[in-house]
């Protein structure tokens, strides 16, 4: 199925970044994130096309609920960060990362389930 192939070569590709980014000791946090976060719009307007209205409005409600959540934890996060060391905020950003990772396999996860039920 094309739409998992798709999803497994990009997350190989973020993957490797991160790996790379580990071997050079950090500094890619914010870097992975925005992968994550762009690997998530595109979960997110593959499924929504296949829903129906009624789905689509809980799943723009379940979003905007997600989206308030990561930046709320972020927000904590970055508060017991704020004096620390360059590499502790790379931690930081990499957990960041990892919330927005789960949330587009999540949907991933939505998208084969609705594709496999077809």
């Amino acid at each position: 199925m094309a739409a998992k192939a798709e999803w497994d070569t990009a997350v190989a590709r973020i993957e490797r970044i991160n790996q790379d980014c580990l071997d050079m000791r950090g500094g890619c946090g914010s870097a992975l994130g925005m992968m994550w976060d762009k690997e998530l719009n595109k979960q997110y307007k593959a499924l929504i096309t296949q829903l129906d209205s009624t789905s689509q409005v809980s799943l723009k409600a379940a979003q905007r609920a997600w989206i308030s959540f990561r930046d709320k934890e972020a927000d904590l996060k970055r508060t017991f960060f704020e004096s620390g060391y360059s590499a502790m905020r790379d931690v930081m950003e990499a957990d960041i990362a990892n919330i927005t990772r789960k949330r587009a396999e999540d949907l991933h996860d939505y998208y084969m389930d609705l594709l496999y039920m077809e």
